[in-house]
């Protein structure tokens, strides 16, 4: 039999070495929990950013969806494209305030003239058409309803005359070679031209 103290001693080496041991791995333990929390750290942000994502997507998705139908729309019933925006003949003849509202229901809204370019095309429609331009506002100053001012000077000889103090909005008369503004009083009954920008 051994003595007591050796036995005590050797108990106490190996409840040492056991503690060591559960150190070590109570450490080890420490640094996978660590890590462990880390990665969850990480995932949780990709989730986030996952999910805004996602979010955009669908937004950006739906943004393009209907910007496809309302193209489809527009190309289905005879919109003509020129340069950033579509442009559309309506021939019932209505006020250019019943016009201006029709073209507003189409998403649209009467045209505006921004240079001699534009003007131009419009030659292929012909005839003479209520366009976005009026002095309503202030008499003598001529303005687009897109709120631009007027910069062409195509007016017809003696135009713009205000004739009897009623002559407040404006028309475009077309003609094989050129195209020319009017101004004559707003409630007259005529064909318009409607002008929607690109979505």
């Amino acid at each position: 039999m051994l003595p007591i103290l050796t036995v005590l001693n050797m108990s106490h080496h190996n409840l040492s070495e056991e503690r060591d041991e559960l150190q070590k791995m109570y450490s080890t333990l420490q640094a996978s929990y660590k890590n462990l929390r880390e990665e969850k750290d990480k995932l949780s942000q990709q989730y986030s950013h996952l999910q805004t994502t996602n979010v955009n997507n669908y937004k950006e998705n739906k943004e393009l969806v209907a910007e496809l139908q309302t193209l489809n729309t527009i190309l289905d019933n005879d919109w003509l494209y020129f340069k950033g925006s579509f442009y559309h003949y309506c021939d019932k003849e209505r006020s250019w305030e019943d016009s201006r509202s029709f073209c507003q229901e189409q998403g649209a809204d009467l045209i505006s003239i921004n240079n001699e370019e534009e003007q131009n095309f419009l030659r292929v429609y012909g005839g003479r058409r209520w366009i976005g331009l009026s002095d309503r506002e202030t008499e003598g100053v001529w303005e687009w309803v897109d709120g631009s001012s007027l910069t062409l000077s195509s007016w017809m000889p003696g135009e713009p005359n205000d004739a009897n103090d009623a002559e407040d909005c404006g028309e475009i008369l077309i003609f094989v070679n050129e195209s020319k503004l009017n101004d004559i009083p707003c409630n007259k009954r005529q064909s318009c031209l409607c002008e929607m920008k690109r979505p």
